[in-house]
């Protein structure tokens, strides 16, 4: 799995919001490799990664904390977006919806926010108040630990925009 860490501002690296939880997040993803065996890590923030010749040795791309335009290269958006629509698996945490956007102009690739299900749209306006979580479907697996019960929590929340096709 390709993990890249890359944050972008007016097209040079910069440090996102998160930057210094990124050591802490790569060696996790690193551990969670080794110890089930799932995947091996590669850790990159080089963009020519996402050339056709070299992001097909991938199974799997993470953009972990990931922020703002990372490249324009048509080359390099087709082959991402192809990557994935040849059943290739993404993961994006965290900063990632805020990939691919820069302040003031949010939509800058439709097709990348469309593949992530929404694009980050005023960035965090919450940020640390606590928030009331409702569980929509108690019979989802995923929701289960919960047993239908509201919880609250305290997190930087982001704003979002849905982008047509499959969002809306």
């Amino acid at each position: 799995m390709l993990i890249s860490n890359l944050s972008m501002r007016d097209g040079k690296p910069a440090r996102g919001s998160s930057f210094a939880t990124i050591p802490i997040c790569n060696y996790a993803f690193e551990q969670m490799g080794k110890r089930t065996g799932a995947y091996e890590p590669v850790f990159s923030d080089d963009i020519e990664m996402f050339r056709p010749e070299k992001i097909k040795q991938f199974d799997a791309i993470c953009f972990l904390n990931t922020v703002g335009v990372l490249f324009e290269d048509p080359e390099l958006k087709k082959s991402l977006l192809g990557f994935i629509a040849g059943g290739k698996g993404f993961v994006g945490i965290h900063d990632a919806v805020a990939t691919f956007v820069q302040y003031p102009k949010y939509d800058q690739w439709p097709a990348f926010g469309q593949m992530v299900g929404a694009t980050e749209n005023g960035g965090h306006p919450w940020n640390g108040e606590a928030m009331t979580i409702r569980i929509d479907d108690p019979a989802s697996p995923l929701n289960a630990a919960f047993q239908g019960r509201e919880f609250q929590i305290a997190d930087q929340a982001f704003h979002f925009s849905l982008v047509g096709g499959i969002c809306g």
